[in-house]
């Protein structure tokens, strides 16, 4: 009856896992189609650019006023002709052979000269090497190679320091076999036929491939533009003459407004554009999340967290955009980012915020200038807000947000043709309003925690405090664990500040990992009195049980006190499944034909998983091992971390940790160095003689 039962429950929770699973299958497939619809009825449906016109004619229509800023195209005929002037102008470039000169030098080696006593033919060799080198170093030819060169020179490029050239300047293989025959002739005479069929070759080349694509860079980079016309000012006045330049402008004009606005196509093909836009850019965010943050993507309500942010902002968008550019740049972009740096990283809160900025883009009609102010905005934003904890780095955060967007602003404006009196001084004004606006970070972190099962940096910061209840009572009960706990703290934040690890997480959750000793303080040996034991009248298994004890009721005081659930982690991992080692080995070494579940003596676990986790239960058995060093010398801690870290990877504790040997091996190092820190032997005062 008892096996029915057991297995009838089995089964029914077998069943509410499958469910569960589909359940939340489901929600993630409604929130992602919800976005796209929700996204693809903001974008914009614009009539068709509906004019007719050539150079000769009068503009019939009215006055042609832009509503946004777009470049004037310059002809194909403009880029051909600046294209052939840059392939005139181009100082061909010659790649140096390295291997010339040492094939030089072992050909003269090799010359024979057994007609002649050993000492000239080794001046004569190695007048010969002289001037070889001295050609090479000016610089070797080929006749078709020196036929490329121009009149403004060439360019001998060794790889490492490209030297202009004159064409004059360098030498053919010809030439510099005149030369050495020359000096040869002077110098050994009789030595002259020796040297008649000695070969030079060049010692630089012309590659076609490399000089082929320095000019292909160069030409790719003439602009396409001649110029910028501003929003709002006046293409062409009804019954205005239209000229070649007007005529480009108007070009120009259509170009740019079918490329924002798509124009020239039905709004069926113009839907369908932002359709597919939509789904590449948020293709690309979802693929992230699965492949680098399959947690966040698996989990409905962390996974609509960041898609709330893309939709609420792109209807902000929508709201205010026919408002003006004053309008739209008072939107706090910024204020995503940093709220996301407080429960993910850096990469994760810059891709969310590149994907709203993209999606904002394709509504918005202020052009290329709003995507890349907001961009680099985002990308300073990630790089200023490293710390929200403390009210002066937050306000220095906005402080720096707000220049950045003057300053880009006003760039910006300059590449478009401004000066600083037609600057629109207006939007400036609305950046104020816009840093105003991300002071609401900081209220909304604790309130958007709570729905959607987050801890902000500020709450565990805040967990730190000494006069937290728990911490409180474990340092009125267990004093001897508190400072045990403080010490693993002060290991496991050096260590994680060096390999870029979580410092505040693992500070905080080292303070709570013991705080199930409170139960029975005695029983742990940093509590007790010289001379107690209050093992004495118990066997070794029960010795065990209540050790072990205090990690499932750590645990449960954590749960019943509201401990966020990182938090409660470190508590039920710090010992992993290793043995309490002390009674186990007493129970082998005193007992050792008894059979016994060798289970009886290890902790629940579960191994520790992230790299915090697996720092700190090092950590804590280091510390506590240190304890029982008389006097140790630096050797001795560094045998002692050694065998340490040795014990939890021989018996499989950080075969789930995220942490790598190579960053183990830098939290060791931290280890030795903060131990003997705090190990130090400390010099003994002399008495002072009466």
């Amino acid at each position: 009856m008892y096996a029915f039962l057991y297995n009838r429950i089995s089964d029914m929770k077998k069943k509410v896992e499958r469910l569960n699973k589909w359940i939340k299958k489901v929600l993630i497939a409604i929130f992602i189609l919800g976005t796209i619809v929700v996204l693809s009825l903001l974008y914009p449906t614009r009539a068709q650019f509906n004019y007719e016109y050539s150079v000769g004619t009068k503009w019939t229509y009215n006055d042609l006023k832009p509503d946004f800023s777009f470049p004037i195209l310059r002809n194909d005929s403009e880029i051909e002709e600046e294209k052939d002037k840059i392939r005139n102008e181009y100082v061909p470039r010659f790649k140096k052979d390295n291997k010339a000169l040492q094939n030089a030098i072992s050909s003269i080696d090799n010359l024979s000269l057994d007609s002649i006593n050993i000492e000239k033919a080794g001046n004569f060799k190695g007048f010969l090497k002289k001037q070889i080198s001295g050609f090479y170093q000016k610089g070797i030819l080929s006749e078709i190679d020196i036929s490329r060169s121009k009149t403004n020179g060439l360019i001998l490029d060794d790889g490492k320091n490209p030297v202009k050239k004159n064409p004059g300047s360098v030498l053919t293989p010809k030439k510099a076999k005149e030369i050495l025959l020359n000096e040869t002739n002077k110098r050994f005479p009789s030595l002259l036929n020796a040297i008649i069929n000695f070969e030079i070759n060049p010692n630089y080349y012309y590659d076609e491939e490399i000089n082929n694509k320095i000019l292909k860079e160069l030409t790719d980079k003439i602009s396409q533009n001649s110029g910028f016309f501003k929003k709002g000012d006046i293409i062409i006045s009804r019954n205005e003459i239209i000229t070649t330049d007007k005529y480009k402008i108007l070009n120009s004009y259509k170009k740019s407004f079918t490329k924002e606005l798509g124009k020239d196509n039905t709004r069926y093909y113009l839907q369908s554009g932002y359709f597919i836009l939509t789904l590449l850019i948020l293709g690309l965010l979802f693929y992230f999340l699965f492949v680098e943050k399959k947690d966040i993507f698996t989990k409905p309500r962390k996974l609509l967290f960041l898609l709330i942010w893309i939709v609420a902002f792109a209807y902000i968008v929508f709201l205010i955009d026919n408002k003006g550019e004053v309008f739209v740049y008072a939107i706090p972009f910024a204020i995503v980012p940093i709220i996301v740096l407080n429960f993910f990283k850096k990469y994760l809160a810059l891709y969310l915020h590149i994907v709203i900025i993209l999606i904002a883009s394709l509504i918005t009609q202020l052009g290329y200038e709003f995507t890349v102010l907001q961009l680099i905005v985002g990308m300073v934003t990630i790089l200023t807000f490293s710390e929200l904890r403390f009210w002066n780095t937050f306000f220095r955060g906005i402080l720096i947000i707000f220049l950045t967007y003057i300053i880009g602003y006003i760039a910006l404006s300059f590449i478009n043709g401004d000066t600083l009196g037609n600057i629109n001084w207006k939007v400036l004004v609305s950046f104020i309003f816009n840093a105003l606006l991300i002071l609401l970070a900081y209220p909304l972190i604790p309130l958007i925690e709570k729905p959607f099962g987050f801890v902000s940096k500020i709450t565990i910061s805040e967990l730190a405090d000494l006069n937290k209840p728990l911490l409180k009572e474990l340092s009125l009960k267990a004093p001897g664990t508190l400072q045990h706990s403080l010490q693993v703290a002060n290991l496991c934040e050096a260590a994680a500040d060096k390999i870029g690890a979580d410092s505040l997480l693992i500070k905080v959750g080292a303070m709570y990992h013991d705080i199930g000793k409170t139960y029975a303080p005695n029983l742990f040996i940093e509590n007790q009195r010289k001379g107690e034991n209050p093992y004495e009248d118990l066997d070794y298994f029960e010795s065990a049980e209540r050790i072990i004890k205090h990690v499932t009721i750590g645990e449960k005081i954590a749960i019943k006190n509201g401990l966020p659930k990182i938090l409660q982690r470190f508590i039920v991992t710090h010992h992993g499944t290793t043995r309490v080692e002390f009674f186990y080995r007493k129970q082998v070494n005193e007992f050792p034909d008894k059979e016994f579940d060798e289970s009886l003596f290890r902790y629940p676990g579960p191994k520790p998983k992230t790299k915090e986790e697996s720092i700190m239960m090092i950590a804590d058995s280091i510390e506590a091992a240190a304890k029982s060093l008389n006097k140790p010398n630096n050797k001795d801690i560094d045998n002692l971390v050694e065998s340490i870290s040795k014990y939890k990877i021989d018996e499989g504790q950080l075969e789930e940790s995220e942490l790598t040997f190579e960053e183990l091996a830098i939290v060791k190092e931290v280890f030795k160095t903060v131990l003997k820190n705090i190990h130090h032997i400390r010099i003994e005062y002399p008495k002072l003689n009466k």
